[in-house]
């Protein structure tokens, strides 16, 4: 088979793209595979897409460009002046010279000031359908820039100089922006000042934490080592497993620089990377921190990002160059010895789906439906596991329906509606995004009190169990399985010392600025955390603990991502790790071995752990002795 755009001949009839051309053949194609191995083989050897150039698709090649699309990729207002040049050969040479003189000038000048972001253009219609990556655009040479994406929306790599986390106007904002440019132009002092600012206006936003943080470290004149949060922080809807990434990452950083005795000296600093709400887009921006580590050093390693399908785009870009990935929350069973500098540090779908299947069958359900994505990784395993380990035992799953990650408010309910006309008695329910169980949940809302529909899921479903409660009055009919829960200390091991992990988040999210007894608006992400920011807390810890045990013999400013990688998989057995959600230790795959599980059901009081249903090996002693929970407690 040939390219039909320049006639070479193809890799194989089945590629989605043109070795030569870098044409797109098939888009929806590339959207079905992305995550699958013939996509990684492609990315091995990657077509040489050009910056700032629109990808052309088959059914495109031949089309004119829209007028915006081409002003933005081809020549951006802020990048190019318009020049007017003369036909003659003295025209074209004066004004090749007068163009060069203005982009060195220009070029100096946004190398030291550097905008707050590229202008941004009306998106396109299509944007929401878009089945490839952004093209990298032209950035200073350390990589810190942000950019938009296809839609408008501004993604990329922070220090400090660019505000990420702008979802839904948060409080604060406008302070956070005039913080970064102050921070653009020098001014580190009122950069601070303005970022504290900030975060007394929403003590819940760990950019601004994290932001001033660096900056403390960097003054300090201390040696330090750089780690990047990958994450997809899209402005709507929020993602409030991203804002917990950044927030039990902060948390980390601050107990290290406070004492950084811990890491022989060395101070933590943090970036932060976000893709936004267009997956494929996390290449664009693993590809930008790839550079951002090729001019600073102290960059070792990664912490990102929490979807499983962003982690799988991003593992081939970081294992060509070496550096080490870790994950905090991504669960999908394709990441299973997917890299050697791949980790994660939750049980995947296929750890979790028997625990979620035996409890349905407690349950006795006579009418269940899965809802699922077959698109996307994480979904497709999770409601495959579960539905082979339900169909057992006389059990059966009535029927399976399916909804697009990326649907609407109103096309993901009216998935839900449809299928209450079946009259479930149970809902299994696989969603990568709390967003998505928003709108999925919105027709249970008006079910009467009489019905008694459960619905059982994961933990992606977390983040917005607090405003759940406050809108359905209760969430009773809620039961999922997650690897941590603040509670889990006093319960499952209630003569071990609760970690201070506690206490550190309450008074960096809210005592630090109200030490009263004034309450928070809501307690998990100001007094309590969720599972999401115990799994980053834990995330950044297992980094830190392999850069400890890279020291031994060797001198902290030596370490390199490969010292880090082999650390980490020497985190195991022995020298498992005692995180606040239990012990991590990898296995061959750099799984994570024997994690605690637990299930927690909705009451009208707050999330319990349902019937001391938990299993796994809580502490590394556990682990060490074999004593560890089976499925119904200890």
């Amino acid at each position: 088979m040939k390219c039909p755009r320049c006639n070479n001949p193809l890799v194989e009839d089945s590629a989605v793209f043109c070795g030569h051309c870098g044409l797109l053949l098939n888009p929806r194609l590339g959207a079905e595979i992305a995550t699958k191995s013939r996509y990684y083989a492609q990315l091995k050897a990657p077509p040489a897409l050009k910056p700032l150039l629109k990808v052309e698709t088959a059914a495109e090649s031949n089309i004119p460009y829209p007028t915006i699309q081409k002003r933005f990729f081809s020549k951006p207002q802020w990048f190019a002046p318009r020049l007017q040049r003369q036909r003659s050969l003295a025209g074209i040479i004066i004004g090749l010279s007068c163009l060069l003189v203005a982009g060195l000038i220009l070029g100096t000048f946004l190398y030291v000031v550097r905008p707050t972001f590229f202008p941004v253009i009306k998106p396109p219609s299509s944007c929401s359908t878009t089945a490839t990556s952004l093209p990298l655009p032209l950035l200073p040479p350390d990589g810190i820039g942000v950019y938009p994406d296809q839609c408008g929306e501004s993604i990329g790599l922070s220090d400090g100089r660019y505000i990420l986390d702008a979802g839904d106007q948060r409080p604060g904002l406008a302070l956070k922006e005039q913080a970064a440019d102050k921070l653009r132009t020098g001014n580190v002092a009122s950069a601070i000042a303005l970022y504290n600012q900030a975060h007394s206006e929403d003590t819940s936003d760990a950019e601004t934490l994290i932001y001033s943080e660096d900056q403390s470290v960097l003054s300090s004149g201390a040696p330090y080592v750089t780690f990047v949060i990958g994450t997809i922080l899209p402005n709507h809807p929020v993602d409030g497993s991203s804002r917990d990434q950044l927030q039990g990452a902060y948390v980390v950083q601050k107990e290290y620089d406070d004492n950084p005795a811990l890491l022989g000296g060395l101070k933590v600093r943090l970036l932060i990377a976000k893709s936004g709400s267009k997956s494929l887009n996390s290449i664009t921006v693993a590809k930008q921190i790839v550079q951002a580590a090729q001019h600073d050093k102290t960059i070792i390693g990664i912490l990102g990002w929490t979807k499983s399908n962003s982690s799988l785009d991003v593992i081939p870009i970081f294992t060509r160059v070496h550096i080490p990935l870790l994950s905090s929350a991504a669960k999908s069973d394709d990441l299973s010895g997917i890299s050697k500098y791949f980790f994660h540090v939750t049980p995947l779908n296929k750890t979790a789906a028997p625990v979620l299947a035996t409890y349905a069958q407690s349950l006795h359900p006579k009418r269940l439906i899965v809802l699922e994505d077959q698109q996307e990784p994480f979904s497709q395993n999770l409601a495959q596991d579960f539905t082979t380990q339900f169909n057992t035992n006389g059990y059966q799953v009535l029927a399976t329906e399916q909804f697009n990650t990326g649907g609407s408010a109103n096309e993901l309910s009216g998935i839900v509606k449809s299928a209450l006309k079946m009259q479930p008695d149970v809902f299994f329910m696989a969603a990568n995004s709390a967003s998505i169980y928003q709108n999925l949940l919105i027709p249970i809302y008006g079910l009467s009190a009489s019905n008694q529909l459960q619905i059982i899921t994961d933990s992606s479903i977390y983040p917005i169990v607090d405003n759940l409660q406050k809108r359905m009055g209760d969430v009773t009919r809620l039961h999922f399985l997650s690897g941590a829960f603040p509670d889990e200390w006093g319960i499952i091991k209630p003569s071990a010392k609760t970690p201070p992990f506690f206490e550190e988040y309450s008074q960096a999210f809210w005592y630090s600025v109200f030490p009263s007894q004034k309450q928070p608006p809501n307690t998990y992400g100001y007094t309590r955390a969720d599972a999401y920011a115990m799994f980053a807390y834990d995330g950044l810890s297992v980094l830190l603990k392999g850069i400890q045990i890279a020291e031994q013999g060797k001198s902290i400013v030596n370490i390199t991502p490969d010292d880090l990688q082999r650390s980490l998989t020497m985190i195991s057995g022995p020298q498992a790790f005692q995180g606040i959600t239990g012990q991590i230790s990898f296995d061959g795959n750099h799984d994570p071995a024997n994690r605690e599980l637990l299930l927690l059901h909705g009451t009208p009081q707050g999330l319990q752990i349902e019937g001391h249903v938990y299993q796994g090996c809580f502490l590394v002693q556990d682990l060490l002795s074999g004593n560890c929970n089976t499925m119904g407690g200890a």
